[in-house]
């Protein structure tokens, strides 16, 4: 047995190496280990995913879609992603590239119909606008919306407006987040530029007609 074989043997019994330099054990303790080992062989340990054989780091998704590290880390948890507990988020290429076509390559309208889709899900996504700077925020709440408001105005001393309020869960927040990257200032909170205002317009849009067919008398 190499030495490195040994310190995997010895550490698979709950033995530390400290600095992995020097190792010394009682032969009577080796003995009744090796004896031990016999009878009740170590569980096998389990394999981590190899990174890079299909699997991509949030670097790569945050090139790929223009977004900081946090967008990057919503986007791979709603396409079944994993943040290990040494803080690295890694995902399956393959569940990346589906997420990406079921999102980001709808059109404004199509994203509108598939938010509006969503209705049954436990969360609002909400769109808020702060005063007249020009900033909106897009986040999604599970609690009453009013409630949420009242908490944002609380740390605002400008007046906040709610432009929209729809069905929405965290991987819609992500999309939305990933979609609108570019014109992200800080956190949650994003430039009303030309193509957010729109997709605003529309989604409120959209609101309206639901709710004249749903007051029409049949």
């Amino acid at each position: 047995m190499s030495r490195s074989e040994a310190y995997e043997f010895l550490g698979e019994y709950g033995y530390t190496i400290p600095g992995r330099r020097s190792l010394r054990i009682d032969d009577d303790d080796l003995e009744r280990l090796i004896e031990d080992g016999a009878k009740n062989p170590p569980e096998p340990k389990t394999t981590k995913p190899v990174l890079g054989l299909g699997l991509v780091y949030w670097q790569a998704v945050a090139k790929r879609f223009g977004c900081d590290k946090r967008t990057a880390c919503g986007v791979m948890l709603a396409a079944g992603g994993t943040i290990d507990n040494k803080s690295r988020a890694y995902v399956d290429r393959r569940d990346l590239r589906a997420w990406e076509r079921k999102w980001m390559n709808l059109s404004l309208i199509d994203l509108v119909r598939v938010l509006y889709g969503l209705e049954g899900t436990d969360g609002q996504l909400y769109v808020v606008k702060c005063g007249n700077f020009g900033l909106v925020k897009l986040g999604v709440t599970s609690a009453p919306m009013k409630t949420r408001l009242t908490a944002l105005q609380s740390g605002c001393p400008f007046e906040l407006t709610t432009l929209v309020l729809a069905p929405g869960n965290r991987e819609a927040e992500a999309a939305l987040h990933c979609r609108f990257a570019k014109h992200k200032v800080r956190g949650e909170w994003f430039d009303l530029v030309e193509s957010v205002k729109k997709w605003v317009e529309l989604m409120t849009e959209h609101r309206r007609k639901t709710q004249r067919l749903l007051c029409v008398d049949p």
